[in-house]
């Protein structure tokens, strides 16, 4: 369920939206005033802030400019009843993602929402894998991996090795592969593969990689 915070002094036009994004995927609160959305982002972990640009004592675009040093990774979305040329340079600069005319219609209001919060489920999509047979998950950009809601400590070829075999699910790898990604070279000799291996074995009692003699390895995914 996405959260939504609306932010407008103009009462009837804040439940107006807040009905028209409130369905089975979203939900939507409104505040008047930028102290109150202040407060509510505080408290709250909202995905997506909708703020009039007119408000009482800052505009909407120094809300978000406020409110992205509590939250960095909230999206802001800037609507006005009278867009200025300076205020939409304005939002450019602090990054607003979208500087929206109150005068478009309340469904191209909402596709702009729809498409922004799905924008974020696929860059998450993107950071993150996941192995079903292992329950196995791995956080790209926190560098993380959990198993069965347990976190593993990885060395870094570990984790690189980890990594390579859940983008390459139930597809065989070469040692020379496995090796120019780990190493950025590869020594046929070398048993440094088999080391790693083992070792990652061991730690998260994996039972997934099987071995393809004379050929490489391959991650066995149900």
């Amino acid at each position: 369920m996405y959260k939504i915070l609306i932010v407008d002094d103009n009462v009837k036009f804040a439940e107006f939206l807040q009905m028209a994004l409130t369905n089975e995927t979203m939900e939507a609160d409104i505040v008047f005033e930028p102290v109150s959305a202040l407060q509510a982002i505080a408290n709250n972990n909202y995905d997506l802030m909708i703020s009039d640009l007119h408000l009482p004592d800052i505009n909407g675009v120094q809300l978000a400019k406020s409110i992205r040093t509590m939250k960095p990774k909230i999206k802001v979305i800037i609507l006005t009843g009278q867009p200025t040329e300076n205020s939409e340079l304005e939002s450019i600069y602090y990054n607003v993602d979208h500087y929206i005319e109150k005068s478009k219609s309340i469904n191209i209001i909402y596709n702009y929402v729809e498409n922004l919060l799905q924008r974020d489920i696929s860059n998450e999509e993107q950071s993150t894998l996941y192995s079903k047979s292992e329950n196995i998950l791995i956080n790209l950009t926190e560098h993380s991996v959990m198993k069965d809601n347990e976190e593993y400590d990885l060395t870094p070829s570990e984790f690189k090795l980890l990594t390579l075999f859940l983008k390459n699910k139930s597809i065989t790898l070469s040692r020379e592969t496995i090796s120019q990604e780990l190493f950025g070279y590869f020594d046929p000799k070398s048993r440094s593969i088999d080391v790693h291996l083992k070792n990652l074995r061991s730690k998260m009692s994996i039972t997934s990689i099987s071995t393809i003699h004379g050929i490489g390895f391959k991650w066995n995914e149900e």
